[in-house]
């Protein structure tokens, strides 16, 4: 990947992406986790954003490409 990574914006989408799933997990029946398909996206989205607040990068890096591809960051170089 050729550039710098704007790691606070990439943070800011992925807090922005957080907040829906999170949203959209609250529709669901809390009694019901084994059917909650929002609930591993979440713990993904939130060891995405941990690597990033304790600026582990590489390991954020790694996390994000395995999920979206190399693309994602295509918006977020400096």
């Amino acid at each position: 990947m050729k550039g710098t990574i704007d790691w606070d914006a990439v943070l800011d989408n992925l807090y922005d992406r957080l907040r829906d799933l999170q949203r959209m997990e609250r529709q669901c029946d809390p009694e019901d986790e084994k059917n909650n398909p929002y609930m591993w996206d979440i713990f993904l989205f939130q060891e995405m954003i941990g690597s990033i607040e304790v600026y582990d990068y590489k390991e954020a890096y790694r996390l994000i490409v395995e999920e979206f591809d190399e693309g994602y960051f295509d918006d977020f170089l400096l």
